[in-house]
């Protein structure tokens, strides 16, 4: 069987290096010890790829050394706790996706161009990989949870205006609630400082923020996430989309349900491979790295939140040409 036709199988180093990417930053955000954080921060000076945003003085090294590099020709975007770190992990141990630096390519604390593109592979490495599997068979790529961060689009039209995107979008009740409850896995250790005692549980977080948008006004400030609005502001794709098919080719966008996703990751992310043009491959099963905290919010928040939604999904489905079974 030659190399065009062949299933491709998965390449043991690119699995270490993305499972350790996930490990090391994973025992860091757990670790209480200031030793063992002291010695995790040293380490994940060296890795070969990240889990979220590399070290700087990584980045301005490989400014410095080489300009020659690989252009994206994939981002896999979503909201934070849509599956985004999952999705990743199945798109970059494809042989023939050349890893960037980190999964999550740093812009906001690196936003210049030049910088940017420090974070993609090389040449080289392009070259390196055609050698291997075939000519024009590399790409490289990045995943990010930055939705609903409108300039996104005006800013990737300047880096890579022939980006292909795949676009997992979870049922927005079900992210609300699960960002809300990985922000309080991080805050964790502040909510126990007394000033924190009146602090809105969920609830009370979901009834603030409505009542403040029905007035125009913003959500409560977010942990994770891209900083824009609330956690109910997270969940409200359409306006993102949007402003991306102003700048990119809707033909070439693959909308992935979340819920499909986590009930059949590898089917899934065969789609993903064929959309981009990959070469077959069979991919590895992946653990879920980084899943949140269980909770469970009152059947009137949920009901509430249903109904605001309602009309808001109805609409991006009208767009999409897609019903996505959100109740």
């Amino acid at each position: 069987m030659d190399a065009n036709s062949r299933v491709l199988r998965p390449v043991a180093a690119r699995m270490r290096a993305i499972n350790r990417a996930s490990e090391v930053d994973q025992r860091l955000m757990e670790s209480k010890r200031w030793d063992q954080r002291l010695f995790l921060r040293f380490r994940r000076n060296f890795l070969r790829y990240y889990f979220v945003r590399p070290p700087l003085g990584r980045v301005l090294l490989r400014a410095a050394l080489s300009r020659d590099r690989m252009t994206p020709t994939f981002a896999s975007l979503g909201a934070v706790r849509s599956g985004t770190t999952l999705l990743a992990d199945y798109l970059m141990q494809h042989p023939c996706v050349v890893l960037p630096l980190a999964k999550e390519i740093g812009i906001r604390y690196l936003p210049t161009q030049r910088l940017i593109n420090a974070q993609f592979p090389t040449r080289r490495e392009q070259r390196r990989i055609e050698a291997e599997y075939g000519a024009g068979r590399a790409m490289t790529g990045y995943c990010a949870p930055n939705m609903p961060y409108l300039a996104f689009a005006h800013l990737a039209a300047e880096l890579a205006p022939d980006l292909h995107f795949i676009l997992i979008l979870r049922d927005p009740v079900e992210r609300t609630f699960a960002h809300w409850r990985w922000d309080q896995m991080l805050l964790a250790s502040v909510r126990r400082d007394p000033m924190w005692r009146r602090f809105p549980d969920f609830d009370e977080c979901v009834q603030l923020e409505l009542e403040s948008m029905r007035s125009h006004g913003a959500g409560m400030t977010t942990i994770a996430g891209v900083g824009a609005g609330g956690y109910i502001q997270h969940s409200i794709y359409l306006p993102f989309i949007k402003n991306l098919f102003r700048f990119f080719d809707r033909d070439k966008t693959l909308v992935i349900n979340a819920r499909d996703f986590f009930a059949d990751p590898a089917s899934v992310a065969k789609t993903a491979y064929r959309f981009l043009g990959l070469p077959e491959y069979e991919p590895v099963e992946m653990p879920v790295k980084n899943a949140g905290p269980a909770g469970n919010m009152l059947a009137s928040t949920q009901e509430a939140l249903r109904d605001f939604f309602r009309p808001i999904n109805l609409e991006l489905y009208q767009f999409l040409d897609r019903d996505f079974g959100w109740q």
